[in-house]
């Protein structure tokens, strides 16, 4: 599986980030201090293997399923709120230019648009703005900028910084970015390595850490060809539930996502899953795993095998 930003993509995913930066409009000021502090330090990402979409990647390491980046850059661990109307002409640091993309997008003022491009992505931006697909596409950033973006973080890669925003309509945007004359561009990046596709992943999941399930009423033992309720109370809202047992690698053998995909009770934070004496494939004593995840997890992890998440029933 490849991975590769083509430019428009990459336009369309850098277009709902950014902010105010080469306008001549005499009833807008802009400061050169907007925004959150630039503050680059070491950084560790924890991608597990198994999330959905993952690819292989020689540069990470790897602690059991979990590949393990050490890289460069700023995370904001709630988010940090791009607003149109905050804008900067001055581009001295990557958020500064997320905010003026950000205005400049809203605002469809083409002439700061292509201001915020370096100089090798200039006539593309250009060609796309005054091509018949430009109101389509003026619409779909501008739609991106006013739904609830949010500045995830950013780190140093390739020859330049790929910053990450989210917002409510479209989800992850992409924003590569590249220092020219002492000021932060956009660019274009054509990126075929795993290790920009899976870190990009990281960021439009957020995976937190499994939290185990315990204490949990359940039945001692259930036929083969039978059925039990079981009501479980999760921490958050929307968080899903695997029930787990056999080797890693192999897939999880339900899941269960709170007023979604096999819940039956309706209020939030909390399931009702039917568990089935036929996942247990023949007769006999189980010990198997239920564990809560913020994301869909598919197969098993060495990692989640705590004995906190630990069950035991029998099988007639």
């Amino acid at each position: 599986m490849k991975k590769q930003l083509l430019f428009l993509f990459f336009l369309l995913t850098a277009v709902t980030a950014l902010n105010a930066q080469h306008t001549k409009s005499p009833q807008k000021k802009y400061t050169t201090t907007i925004g959150p502090s630039f503050k680059s330090k070491k950084i560790v990402l924890l991608v597990p293997s198994f999330l959905p979409g993952i690819m292989k990647d020689s540069s990470a390491s790897l602690r059991n399923d979990t590949l393990v980046y050490d890289l460069n850059g700023q995370l904001f661990d709630n988010g940090y709120k791009l607003f149109p109307g905050k804008g900067s002409v001055s581009l001295s640091t990557p958020w500064q230019t997320l905010m003026e993309m950000t205005d400049a997008y809203s605002k469809k003022d083409t002439n700061r648009i292509i201001a915020l491009y370096a100089a090798d992505s200039k006539e593309k931006i250009k060609a796309i703005l005054s091509g018949n697909q430009a109101g389509d596409f003026l619409d779909y950033v501008s739609k991106a900028s006013h739904a609830n973006l949010t500045l995830l973080g950013g780190i140093h890669y390739k020859n330049g910084f790929m910053a990450y925003t989210k917002d409510d309509v479209y989800g992850l945007h992409e924003n590569f970015i590249i220092k020219e004359n002492n000021k932060y561009k956009l660019a274009a990046l054509d990126d075929k390595s795993p290790t920009g596709w899976n870190i990009a992943i990281y960021f439009k999941d957020d995976p937190k850490p499994m939290v185990p399930l315990k204490n949990i009423s359940l039945p001692d033992s259930l036929q083969i060809d039978d059925s039990a309720t079981v009501k479980i109370t999760l921490p958050e809202a929307g968080r899903w539930v695997a029930i787990y047992l056999g080797n890693p690698g192999e897939s999880v053998s339900l899941n269960v996502q709170d007023n979604g995909m096999n819940d039956y009770d309706p209020m939030e934070k909390q399931v009702a899953l039917h568990l089935k004496g036929g996942i247990f494939i023949a007769p006999g004593t189980y010990t198997f795993y239920i564990s809560s995840f913020n994301y869909l997890v598919r197969k098993i992890s060495k990692d989640f095998f705590s004995d906190d998440a630990k069950h035991t029933i029998t099988i007639y």
